[in-house]
C-alpha cells in the first residue's frame, strides 16, 4: 500500500479544503506535510473515487478487479459503438489510444468482426451454385479427353 489510512484521510480533508481542485490539493498536501511521501493530483482523485465508491479510503483487491473490469466493459463498448458506426479500425485505434490488435480482440471477444472477403452476397449464389458440381466434371472430362488425343 502506497499510503497508510492517516495519510489517505488527511488526503481526503486537503480535498475539501480546496474546493475539490486535485492540483491546489497535492501543493496544500506538501505545505501542511513536509515529511510525507506527496501524493501527485491523479493519487488524490483515486482516494477519492475509491471513497466516493466503497465509503473507505483503504485500497481493496476486490474494489480494484472490480473497477478495472467495469472501466474495460465501457471502453469495450465504446469501441464496438464506434465499429458499427463504420469507423475503420485505425481509427478507432487512435482515438482511443490502443493498438490496433487491442481492437481486433475486443472486436473477436465480441464476434463483430466480420471475415474479410467472406460476406455471401445474394448475388453471388447464384455463381456458387452454378460452379458446384458441373464445373469439376467438365474439368476433368475436358483434361482427360484433351490427354488422349
Amino acid at each position: 500500500m502506497a499510503y497508510s489510512a492517516h495519510e489517505y484521510i488527511d488526503m481526503v480533508i486537503a480535498y475539501g479544503a480546496c474546493g475539490g481542485n486535485s492540483h491546489a490539493t497535492s501543493r496544500l498536501y506538501a505545505e501542511r506535510f513536509p515529511g510525507r511521501k506527496q501524493p501527485n493530483s491523479s493519487s488524490i482523485l483515486r482516494c477519492i473515487h475509491r471513497l466516493r465508491e466503497t465509503g473507505s479510503v483503504v485500497v481493496s483487491r476486490s474494489f480494484r478487479r472490480h473497477c478495472g473490469a467495469r472501466k474495460r466493459v465501457c471502453i469495450e463498448e465504446k469501441i464496438l459503438r464506434a465499429y458499427e458506426d463504420g469507423k475503420n479500425v485505425c481509427h478507432i485505434s487512435r482515438s482511443f489510444g490502443m493498438s490496433r490488435s487491442n481492437i481486433y480482440r475486443i472486436l473477436d471477444r465480441y464476434e463483430v468482426r466480420s471475415q474479410f472477403g467472406l460476406q455471401q452476397l445474394k448475388r453471388d449464389e447464384k455463381q456458387r451454385d452454378t460452379c458446384e458440381g458441373s464445373f469439376i466434371i467438365m474439368f476433368v472430362f475436358k483434361e482427360i479427353s484433351s490427354f488422349f488425343k
